[in-house]
C-alpha cells in the first residue's frame, strides 16, 4: 500500500508529532519528561502522510521496535507502506528489515523495498518525488515535478527534447541513450552504463562534471563545450563532435575508433593523434596548428578542410591522400609525406594531382 504525503510537515514538527512516544511529553511543571506512551498505528500513519524524512521515519519505526513483539505484529502495515515506492537509506532500512523479520514477514519486506515503475518518493526533509519509468520514449514532456528519473529499458531511452531534466539521472541500466537538444541546467549528477552509447546532440548547458569515459560511443554534435576542461574516452569509443564549439584543449583520441570533427574549430587542439584503424573526418575543420599523421587511418575525409597553420601531414600513400577529398591551396607552405615514400613536397604533389585530373 502507498501511503502518499497529503499534509507535508516540516521534521520539526514531525519531531514533536513523535515526541510523547520517543521521549515523553512534558510534565506540567516543564522540568521533567512523563513516562513515553505506546505508539499507534494511526500516529504513524499520520507521519507518513506528513514525511518521508530519513531521521523522522528512522524514529517513528524506533518507536514501534519499542514496544512487545506481540504489539508489533500489529504495524505490519506501517512497516510495509514505509518502504512502498519510497527511497529509504540503510539506517532506516534495518530498523524495518528488523521489525520484520520480528513480525514474520520478511519476503512481504523484501518485495516492498524494491522501488516499481512510476512515483516515487525520495528520502528528504522536503517534499520531493522521483519518477522510475520502462518507457523507450518518455511519455512525459514536462519533468519539473520530479528531483530524480530512473530508466529501466535496457535496449535504450529517449529523452529527447525533454523540458526540466532533474537534478539526478539514472541511465545506468540503458545501452543507447538519447538526450538529444536537452537543457542540462538542473543537472547534478548523470549516472552511465559502461559500453553505452550516449547522444547529447544539441543539448544546452553542458555540466562541467560530465564524466563519458564509460561509453562506446558519445555525440556531442552542436554543443557548446565551454564549461569541459578535459574529456577523457574509453577504448575503442566513436566521438562525434560535428559542428561543436569551445572544444577542451589535450583531446587525446588515440585509444578511439572513429573521430568526427566536422567543422570544429581547433585553435585551442593540440597534438591531435589518431588510433591504428581509425575512421577520421576533419571535414571543414579550421584553425588546427600543427602536424598531423594521418598514415594509419583506415578511412579518412578531409574536405574543404583547413591547411593554413598545419605545417606537416603524413598519408598511408598517394590514394589516402586522392581519396580524402584535400585541396592543397597554391600558397600553402606546409609538407606532405607518404608512409611508403620518402618526404615530398607540396608541389611535387600539385603536379602529380593535376596529372591524374587530366587524364
Amino acid at each position: 500500500m502507498f501511503v502518499d504525503i497529503e499534509d507535508f510537515k516540516s521534521a520539526i514538527a514531525v519531531e514533536n508529532m513523535l515526541t510523547p512516544y520517543k521521549k515523553g511529553r512534558l510534565s506540567s511543571d516543564k522540568k521533567s519528561r512523563l513516562p513515553k506512551e505506546p505508539i499507534t498505528p494511526k500516529v504513524c500513519m499520520q507521519v507518513l502522510q506528513s514525511t518521508n524524512y530519513a531521521r523522522n521515519i528512522k524514529d517513528m519505526l524506533v518507536c514501534i521496535a519499542d514496544l512487545s513483539l506481540s504489539e508489533q505484529i500489529r504495524f505490519k502495515d506501517v512497516v510495509l507502506a514505509t518502504f512502498t515506492q519510497r527511497e529509504q537509506p540503510q539506517a532506516v532500512y534495518d530498523v524495518g528489515k528488523y521489525l520484520a523479520l520480528n513480525s514474520g514477514y520478511q519476503k512481504e519486506f523484501d518485495e516492498k523495498n524494491e522501488i516499481k515503475e512510476g512515483d516515487f518518493l525520495l528520502s528528504s526533509p522536503q517534499l520531493t518525488y522521483g519518477l522510475m519509468t520502462a518507457h523507450y520514449k518518455m511519455p512525459q514532456q514536462d519533468l519539473k515535478k520530479y528531483q530524480k528519473l530512473i530508466c529501466l529499458h535496457e535496449e535504450g531511452v529517449s529523452l529527447a527534447s525533454i523540458k526540466n531534466l532533474p537534478p539526478l539521472v539514472d541511465i545506468s541500466r540503458c545501452l543507447n541513450v538519447e538526450m538529444y537538444r536537452c537543457d542540462l541546467a538542473h543537472l547534478r549528477e548523470l549516472r552511465l552504463k559502461e559500453g553505452m552509447e550516449l547522444n547529447l546532440n544539441g543539448v544546452r548547458n553542458i555540466p562541467e562534471f560530465l564524466d563519458v569515459s564509460c561509453c562506446a560511443a558519445v555525440d556531442f554534435g552542436n554543443v557548446d563545450l565551454t564549461p569541459l576542461t578535459q574529456l577523457k574516452f574509453r577504448k575503442g569509443a566513436e566521438v562525434v563532435f560535428e559542428n561543436a564549439e569551445n572544444l577542451p584543449p589535450n583531446l587525446d583520441f588515440s585509444d578511439c575508433s572513429l573521430v568526427n570533427l566536422n567543422y570544429c574549430d581547433l585553435q585551442d587542439v593540440k597534438n591531435l593523434k589518431f588510433a591504428r584503424d581509425a575512421e577520421v573526418y576533419l571535414d571543414g575543420a579550421f584553425n588546427y596548428c600543427g602536424d598531423l599523421d594521418f598514415s594509419t587511418c583506415s578511412e579518412l575525409s578531409l574536405d574543404d578542410f583547413d591547411l593554413e597553420n598545419v605545417g606537416c601531414m603524413r598519408f598511408k600513400n598517394e590514394k589516402q591522400l586522392d581519396d580524402s577529398g584535400l585541396q592543397i591551396s597554391d600558397d600553402w607552405q606546409g609538407l606532405v609525406i607518404f608512409a611508403n615514400k620518402s618526404a615530398q613536397t607540396k608541389t611535387i604533389l600539385k603536379i602529380t594531382a593535376k596529372s591524374k585530373e587530366g587524364r
